[in-house]
Order: structure tokens, then C-alpha cells, then sequence
């Protein structure tokens, strides 16, 4: 079978601490051939090559030097001859008090933001020009949860570092996505363990340290970097629509697949996203249970899967009602035993400002965006949670975090459904109920079609609004969808994940 990253190159830094030798191990295994950095662990990076089969080229740079990265670059691009993506995961965490003496304080923060800004920007600079000469390129920045949140004292410089990396992800996003670059930026609880990513553990004097980077609560073993390994492989790889979608199913039939002998609830799911999320588990080996009020649509949408040798049902139901919810759930237990995934994706957007909204569209938009989301959960978590976990994927919107005029219904209950997510999660986590949200742009559906159709507009109106250049497709949030409901995103509870083509930060 083909893989995702076949015939292309990758640079990916800090290659031989644990989250980096996880992605490049994981890039490898697609396909890529992988030019590995490394700062001093020459033995490290020959033991991860050779793990790797040899699919790369070791890349030696000391990136706390200005002229290291534009360097690094230049060799990796000299060696591979042309360059596809490029992971910026090098990173120090660097301790100094405030108390320490003016000198060792700025030279600390000095370096940390050296190795962990600088050194992405000169790379990112670099890789700018050259996607723009060969066409298209992908950039995934390796962030981190002290730069949304701040951190401590004594770190500041991490969290500050990490802050601005972010903000880089979005510059280049919302500028350079027209051209075929895309960038993300993958932001994770704490440093990983080992420290490896660019220097040992040292100490310097004034007051000032640099350690093993320390995650909050337990260490980050190299499983758990396996949920950034996947996530940094998505930001990479390219994605095919729904006719290859269908393609590979009878492809990967013999092969193991992320959800074989697991059962997936999808509701909205007689078209647009509901459709194709459907369909992407289904080809993964997902027993699909496809419900939807629309049961002819519904009824569709499982009829495709079965065409090409998926396994789904469609269930028609209301769920705008607590009873709609409960007997759905309850349907899939009797039948199925047991609900590993369960997709939010039902809603419904009732276009009005405050004074032009009815008072009816107002309480439908709850009762289906949010109000189906409470019942829903409340039947299955009780079966999901006796069996040890499960996985909960929320439909929310970029508009529930960035409101558009003239929706207050739906930008107010996306913004709910964001809010509920997280306060799930953070209650359910210790079960090992994992719960997470994708917050979509505009994407091309019949719900989106029916709103142009309604505002006079066209769809290209809608693609020049887009930094990236188009709207969205169905499948590329189904993919992202899978992503979040598989093990491969084992650490991924509470996030809310934008796709929108660099749209909500332009």
C-alpha cells in the first residue's frame, strides 16, 4: 500500500530526544526519508537512523549559535536535495531566578530564546523560500502548553519562547498558506523527559540551570510522545478526499487498522462531515452506527460503506429530544454491546442576530447543538467508562471561538460545546474517558452550500476569505476526527482543534 509521505523529505531537529526520535521513527514508517538533527548525541542520532532502516541522512549543528540553523538547512537540503516538511522540535528549558545577577540572567534568556525561537525562525525562513521554489511544504512547530498558559518564575524564558513560537505558527499560516505552506504548531503538556532534543544537562553559574526537561505529574515516556509523533504525522502528511478514501479501504483491509473491533456512534451523519467521518472510521475498521433524523440520508451514507466492505448501520433519530438520545444510545448497546467512539457532530445554524432571531430557533439551536451533547454523553459514559475508556469527538466551530455577525444562536452554542468539552474531560479523564473537539472553518457541505445559496455569495467569494486559498473539505475534518478518536492520540483530552485554513487567525 502506499504511504502518506512516500518520496518525501523531512528535517526534523531535536531528532534524538524522545518525542523526536518518536516523530521521525513515525515519518519513516510513512514513507519519509528523515534528515535527523542532533546537537552532541553523534550516538543517539547513528542508533536512530539505523532503527530507522537508514531512511535519512545525521545533520550536526549546535543551534545555540545565530549562523547554525540558516547551516543546518543548507546541509539537510544539500544531502536530500529537496526538503517537503519541517519539525521544529529543539528545545531547552533554562532555570534562572530573578534574583540572579543581570549578566547570567540575560545571558539564559539569551539562549533559551536562541535554541528554541530563533533558531525556528531562521529554519522557517529557510524553508519558506524553499517551498516557494519547489512548490507547496508543510511546517510543524513543537509549542508547548507554557506558552498558551505562562509558567513559572524561575522558567519564564520557556514559557515566553514557546508563547512566540506559536505566534510564528500563525504568521506564517495566515501569509504564506495561499502559497501551498502550511504550518501548525503542536502544543504539549510539558518538555519531554530525557532533555536529549539539543543539549545535556548542565549547570551554569549566577543562579541559572539548565536540566531534563520535567513534565507536570509523571515522566513523558516515549509512548506518551507517540501522541505527538501521530499528531506532527498528520501535520505532514497529505490527505487524499473521499473517492481515495474509498479506494483504500479495500487496500487496507488486511492490515491493521486504528479502530478494527471498535464500535463508532456518528450523529449528523446523513451528510457533509457526519458523512465522511463515517466514512474514514468505517475504512479503518470502525462498526459504524450512522444516526441521523434524515433516515433516507442516513440510510445512504451506510449503504456506501457496506458498498465497498465497511460495516455500518443507520439508525434514525431525533435527538433534539433527551428521549431521541437516550433510545439511540440504548439501541447501539443492545445491538452492538458496547460504544468506543462516540462523534458529537449534529447541529444546525439558524442564521439571526439577537433582535431578528426567533425565540423557537434560539432553543432549537441548543436542544440540538448542545443540549443532544449533554444527553448523549450522560447515556454513554456509564457503558464507556465499566469498560475501561473510551473516546468522545465534539463537533464545535471556529465560530464558538472567533463569533461571526448575524449567528448568535449557533456562534453562542459551538462556544458551549467548546466549554462543555473540556469540563468533561477534565472530569472524566481519570476513567480514561478521553474528550476532545474539533473547531472547523468553512467547510464545503450542504449546510455551508444552503448559507451562500442565502446570502447572495459563491463559493470562490468564500475561498478568497481563506489564507490558504480554498474552504475546507468534509474529509480533511474526518481525518482529524479519526486522529483524535484513535490510541495514537492517547494524551490528547480537553483539546479543542482548529481547522480552518489559517482562516482564524487571519
Amino acid at each position: 500500500m502506499t504511504t502518506s509521505l512516500d518520496g518525501q523529505n523531512v528535517l526534523v531537529t531535536g531528532a534524538t530526544g524522545a518525542i523526536g526520535r518518536a516523530i521521525s521513527t513515525a515519518l519513516a514508517a510513512e514513507g519519509a526519508h528523515v534528515a535527523i538533527h542532533y546537537g552532541r548525541d553523534r550516538d543517539g542520532a547513528e542508533r536512530l537512523l539505523e532503527g530507522i532502516g537508514g531512511r535519512g541522512w545525521l545533520v550536526q549543528a549546535d543551534l545555540s549559535r545565530p549562523e547554525a540553523a540558516t547551516e543546518l538547512w543548507d546541509a539537510a537540503k544539500d544531502l536530500a536535495g529537496r526538503l517537503h516538511g519541517l519539525v521544529n522540535n529543539a528545545g531547552i528549558r533554562s532555570e534562572v531566578s530573578v534574583e540572579a545577577p543581570l549578566g547570567d540572567w540575560q545571558a539564559t534568556w539569551d539562549r533559551e530564546l536562541r535554541v528554541n525561537l530563533l533558531s525556528a525562525v531562521d529554519l522557517t525562513r529557510s524553508a519558506i523560500r524553499h517551498f516557494r521554489a519547489h512548490g507547496r511544504g508543510r511546517i510543524v512547530n513543537m509549542a508547548s502548553r507554557a506558552g498558551q498558559r505562562g509558567y513559572a518564575s524561575n522558567a519564564m524564558a520557556y514559557g515566553a519562547s514557546k508563547a512566540a513560537l506559536i505566534n510564528l505558527t500563525k504568521s506564517v499560516a495566515q501569509s504564506h498558506g495561499h502559497e501551498g505552506i502550511t504550518a501548525v504548531a503542536l502544543a504539549r503538556l510539558g518538555p519531554d523527559r530525557d532533555g536529549r532534543g539539543l543539549h545535556r544537562p548542565a549547570r551554569r553559574g549566577g543562579g541559572a540551570r539548565r536540566h531534563p526537561r520535567r513534565p507536570h505529574g509523571r515522566a513523558c515516556r516515549d509512548r506518551r510522545a507517540g501522541g505527538l509523533r501521530a499528531a506532527a504525522l498528520a501535520g505532514l502528511a497529505q490527505r487524499g478526499g473521499a473517492r481515495r478514501q474509498r479506494r483504500q479501504l479495500s487496500e487496507m483491509k488486511d492490515n491493521p487498522m486504528r479502530f478494527q473491533g471498535k464500535v463508532a456512534v456518528v450523529t449528523g451523519a446523513a451528510g457533509g462531515i457526519g458523512s465522511a467521518i463515517c466514512q474514514r472510521l468505517a475504512q479503518e475498521g470502525a462498526a459504524v452506527v450512522v444516526c441521523d433524523v434524515n433516515a433516507d440520508g442516513a440510510e445512504a451514507t451506510a449503504a456506501s460503506i457496506r458498498e465497498v466492505g465497511g460495516t455500518a448501520r443507520a439508525f434514525a433519530s431525533d435527538i433534539a429530544t433527551p428521549e431521541g438520545c437516550r433510545a439511540n444510545v440504548a439501541d447501539v448497546l443492545a445491538t452492538e454491546g458496547r460504544i468506543d467512539v462516540l462523534c458529537n457532530n449534529a447541529g444546525i445554524n439558524r442564521r439571526g442576530n439577537l433582535l431578528a432571531l426567533t425565540e423557537d430557533d434560539w432553543r432549537l439551536s441548543f436542544a440540538v447543538n448542545l443540549d443532544a451533547m449533554f444527553h448523549l454523553c450522560r447515556a454513554a459514559l456509564p457503558s464507556m467508562i465499566e469498560a475501561g475508556g473510551g473516546a468522545i469527538v465534539n463537533t464545535a466551530s471556529q465560530w464558538g471561538l472567533h463569533p461571526a455577525p448575524d449567528h448568535i444562536a449557533y456562534n453562542v452554542t459551538k462556544a458551549a460545546v467548546a466549554s462543555f468539552t473540556q469540563n468533561l474531560a477534565r472530569d472524566y479523564a481519570p476513567q480514561k474517558i478521553r474528550v476532545n473537539a474539533v473547531c472547523p472553518g468553512e467547510i464545503h457541505t450542504p449546510m455551508l452550500e444552503t448559507g451562500v445559496r442565502r446570502s447572495g455569495r459563491t463559493i470562490a467569494d468564500l475561498d478568497r476569505l481563506v489564507p490558504f486559498g480554498r474552504i475546507g473539505k468534509p474529509e480533511e475534518v474526518a481525518a482529524l476526527v479519526a486522529f483524535l478518536a484513535s490510541d495514537e492520540a492517547a494524551f490528547m483530552c480537553g483539546s479543542l482543534v482548529e481547522i480552518t485554513g489559517a482562516q482564524a487567525v487571519a
